[in-house]
């Protein structure tokens, strides 16, 4: 039964962390991630969703600041709506 307890409770935390996303650098790209930037030990919790094609160094000091420390997102739509706004400042 503890074993039981302790792999349910694994499972659900893994599952809990591939509800969340965050934007940040992949190979010089503005990258959306599913999951959370911590990991366990070796272990990643996060994977990339979608690497866009908005390159890092096209954009202003500040907003490659923030992509590189990574920003949070409370959804897949939140983040999708973060990398349309780096797109259009990038663009400008």
């Amino acid at each position: 039964i503890v074993v039981l307890l302790i792999a349910l409770g694994v499972f659900l935390g893994y599952q809990w962390t591939q509800s969340h996303y965050y934007v940040g650098v992949q190979n010089g790209q503005v990258t959306i991630f599913q999951g959370v930037q911590q990991g366990i030990g070796p272990i990643s919790l996060s994977h990339v969703y979608d690497e866009t094609n908005v390159a890092v160094d096209q954009l202003s000091n500040y907003d490659r600041q923030q992509v590189q420390q990574t920003i949070n997102a409370e959804s897949l739509a939140e983040a999708q709506r973060i990398v349309r706004q780096l797109t259009d400042a990038g663009a400008q």
